[in-house]
């Protein structure tokens, strides 16, 4: 039992190599630094680790803040140490953009080019910083320049990549402190160089530097990431503590940041007598239903957004919230009258398609295992001339919005929890036979997650039947995961209630995106990214 807790790495520095054993449990990153500085005599906080993975011939840097880097690590395999004297070890603000030490990229910019004398003035100020000049004389932009030209876009490792270049050409030319004048005008420039990295919002390069907040944008979170290991002396600005108000995980806890303006109400008397029918009309009596629930709406949307009531209390006074599909659905389309169907009507021939292109083209191990379990790949035998059958429609769409939790990771979650416990915010599986009730009492004692979630009764690939769980209440779902994904994002509007921090970034790309509804909170970055690479494959396939 203890040998399946043990992790092997063969580890080179200089001209020496040894096998190292470190154990799972804790920290792997730690445990493994521990064990090298002990090793090679080193000082394990002034070390960068990079490993090197069969598939893949490049190194990759390993941040200990990154979640997805740390599970690279779970995997063992041949880890290159660098030497103090050249590199630092970079701990990261935007802890899935730290990939590439800061100080490793100045290095590599300053040995491979002069600096263009044209491109700053006399008092370091931009002149013309030509993003596409410095990538192609930097000795891997032609790895940028060659994905980008095969697909029109880019994957969020060779973004990475491009990011530390820019900055690291930055760094030598404004110092680790450029202007905002001067983030905006190499932003300017990245997306003149590569169009479609460019944001569809009213401003275009804010996914790489945002005019109105200067932390927010790749090129912020990398400088803030280089400037972390600068001496005390050369700091220019007190380091601060992340801030921000921390968002309550209850399901209870209400979205006020959503704007909303009070409707006119119609007379107490009558919503109360409208509000017995619905309650004691039979379930089949859709029609009168809806239209008493429609009649109502006014003081019911006032009492939830206002007053924030529980699910459980709202279900008490409109049950058929619960129990009739039809009702749910009517209530988001009175609040939202131009979005209610687009999830149905666009995700699985607009965004479906496009986000597994996106993961296909992805290097990150657990996208590519999932495309590989989706398409059956691990199971073909070259002995065997039976071919898999094809994914179902179901399964696909299942398999991409997982994919897309990947892809648009939350930042707040992941310093709590790994992506793959962040999907579990969004699915929870169980066999055919599992009862509801079970499951209820289940969750109940484990106290995990509050906020809604779907129950999916089946296949774990396929389920067959999908509940809402929220506050110890089931609703169930007709139809397919499709389906169910609509009606659990609508859930959170009709009931008020926040996002999971563990599948924030994925639910604000399918409001902005999918349903087209804004708010007032800042769209992630990694949102607007992966929005821009869809519409650039939908450019290309068109052309």
């Amino acid at each position: 039992m203890a040998n399946e807790n043990l992790i092997k790495f063969c580890v080179t520095c200089g001209q020496r190599t040894k096998l190292i054993t470190i154990t799972s449990d804790g920290g792997i990153l730690n445990n493994l630094k521990a064990k090298v500085a002990t090793k090679f005599g080193l000082d394990a906080e002034q070390v960068t680790l990079r490993i090197k993975l069969n598939e893949y011939e490049n190194l990759i840097d390993i941040d200990e803040n990154d979640s997805e880097d740390v599970e690279l690590l779970k995997q063992g395999g041949n880890v290159f140490l660098d030497t103090p004297q050249k590199y630092a070890v970079a701990s990261s603000e935007d802890t899935s953009d730290s990939d590439v030490s800061g100080r490793q990229e100045v290095a590599s910019t300053s040995s491979s080019h002069e600096i263009n004398s044209d491109s700053i003035t006399e008092n370091g100020s931009s002149k013309c910083f030509n993003v596409k000049d410095i990538i192609q004389r930097h000795p891997r932009g032609k790895e940028i320049d060659e994905e980008y030209n095969t697909n029109s876009t880019i994957t969020t490792e060779t973004r990475r990549l491009l990011t530390s270049i820019v900055c690291a050409e930055m760094v030598k030319i404004f110092t680790y402190y450029p202007t905002k004048n001067q983030k905006i005008k190499v932003a300017q420039s990245i997306i003149q160089a590569y169009p479609t990295l460019r944001s569809s919002s009213q401003v275009p390069y804010d996914i790489w530097f945002d005019p109105c907040d200067s932390n927010r944008g790749y090129l912020s979170q990398k400088l803030n990431t280089m400037r972390r290991n600068l001496p005390r002396n050369e700091l220019m600005r007190p380091r601060t503590k992340e801030g921000g108000d921390k968002i309550s995980t209850s399901a209870t806890s209400k979205t006020t940041k959503r704007k909303y303006t009070p409707l006119k109400e119609i007379a107490p008397l009558e919503e109360e007598e409208l509000m017995l029918f619905c309650k004691r009309a039979s379930r089949h009596e859709t029609k009168g239903i809806l239209e008493a629930m429609a009649a109502s709406y006014s003081n019911r949307r006032n009492w939830i957004t206002l007053k924030a009531p529980s699910v459980p209390e709202i279900l008490a006074r409109y049950p058929r919230l619960q129990d009739s599909p039809d009702v749910l659905q009517q209530e988001f389309k009175l609040m939202y009258p131009e979005n209610g169907n687009k999830m149905i009507t666009t995700w699985e021939t607009r965004f479906c398609p496009h986000i597994l292109q996106l993961a296909k083209m992805s290097r990150l191990p657990k996208i590519r295992q999932l495309y590989g379990e989706l398409y059956k790949e691990s199971v073909i035998d070259d002995d065997d001339d039976t071919v898999p059958d094809p994914p179902s429609t179901s399964e696909i769409a299942l398999f991409s919005f997982i994919m897309a939790i990947y892809m648009v990771p939350s930042q707040t979650a992941r310093r709590k929890s790994s992506l793959a416990d962040s999907v579990g915010y969004f699915l929870v599986t169980r066999p055919i036979g599992t009862s509801v009730e079970s499951h209820l009492a289940e969750e109940r004692n484990a106290k995990k997650r509050r906020q809604p979630y779907l129950l999916g009764i089946g296949e774990r690939n396929n389920p067959s039947q999908f509940f809402i769980v929220v506050d110890d209440l089931a609703i169930p779902c007709e139809g397919d995961i499709t389906e169910a994904v609509d009606k659990l994002f609508k859930v959170h509007y009709v009931f008020n209630i926040r996002y999971a921090d563990e599948v924030y970034g994925f639910f604000a790309f399918i409001q902005n995106f999918v349903y087209g509804i804004s708010g007032q909170e800042a769209v992630p970055a990694r949102a607007r990214e992966m929005m821009a690479s869809i519409t650039a494959l939908e450019v290309n396939a068109n052309k």
